[in-house]
């Protein structure tokens, strides 16, 4: 009787996909380390309506 054997065994096929499950996780935890959401600073602006304007007329006045 022969025997041949062919192809990847149970357990070669198992450590494929472990190494593949790990390089995964370590890729999106690095990934996810390096891109985390800063967080957002706001500033408070407030309008002072209490100022004069200017004066920014286009036209001039002239006497001739």
């Amino acid at each position: 009787m022969r025997l041949t054997n062919k192809g990847f065994g149970l357990v070669g096929g198992l450590l494929v996909i472990v190494f593949i499950a790990a390089v995964g996780t370590s890729g999106w935890a690095i990934y996810n380390h390096n891109h985390k959401a800063k967080p957002v600073v706001t500033t408070k602006t407030t309008a002072n309506t209490s100022q004069k304007k200017s004066n920014n007329s286009t036209s001039t006045n002239t006497k001739t």
